[in-house]
């Protein structure tokens, strides 16, 4: 199972960039707190980043 981050409608040339930038910081991070980032899906316009599946939900809900 894989979790999956995308851009919403038609990207921004700065969010392009940003979305960019943010998979290629990810491809370089290894480390056992950290989900795995898997790569990037072009489908047409839809831009997606593919992550390990975090099963009990991200930080954020769990501080919550």
């Amino acid at each position: 199972m894989v979790a999956i981050k995308s851009l919403k409608d038609t990207p921004t040339a700065d969010a392009l960039r940003e979305f960019e930038r943010e998979a290629e910081l990810m491809s370089d991070v290894l480390h056992e707190n950290i989900v795995t980032f898997h790569g990037i899906c072009y489908n047409g316009e839809n831009l997606m980043m593919i992550f390990e599946y975090m099963e009990k939900g991200d930080l954020n809900g769990y501080l919550r």
